[in-house]
């Protein structure tokens, strides 16, 4: 039997997950669209290069474009991380809410939750030192 405490934590972290998720999916999305349109924009320069017999404008412009996928897709890597976590942490939270577990496992899996909430959490920091970080580097002059 789960204790109020665990309860309220538990309904917590669920509410807090689902959000992470909606957003993780929402950015997840837009990023795929942005690598989508750099690797049609990566093409038109393929196609320029092998025409114009490798116009220095074209090469530099297809290597950006070419460094701009590799980043968006590191980074939708790693939201597709935070999405998954937070699906299996959405999944526990609805299995101890309803009691669908077995008495002996509902702690164990209260402490799952609650480290998954706090990894999710941590990632996310992480995630945005990261984006700092490169944002006060690409804005130097």
């Amino acid at each position: 039997m789960m204790s109020d405490l665990m309860k309220n934590i538990c309904t917590d972290i669920f509410s807090f997950q689902l959000g992470v998720l909606g957003i993780s999916l929402t950015i997840f999305t837009v990023l795929f669209s942005f690598i989508l349109s750099n690797r049609d924009e990566m093409r038109i320069y393929k196609d320029m290069i092998l025409e114009e017999n490798k116009s220095p404008i074209a090469v530099q412009r297809n290597s950006f474009a070419r460094e701009r996928i590799k980043k968006m897709r590191n980074m939708n890597f790693n939201i597709l991380i935070i999405c998954i976590i937070s699906l299996i942490s959405i999944v526990l939270s609805i299995l101890l809410k309803y009691n669908i577990v077995n008495e002996n496992l509902v702690s164990y899996i209260f402490y799952i939750v609650l480290c998954l909430a706090i990894i999710t959490i941590s990632y996310i920091l992480i995630i945005f030192g990261f984006i700092i970080r490169s944002y006060f580097f690409m804005i130097k002059i």
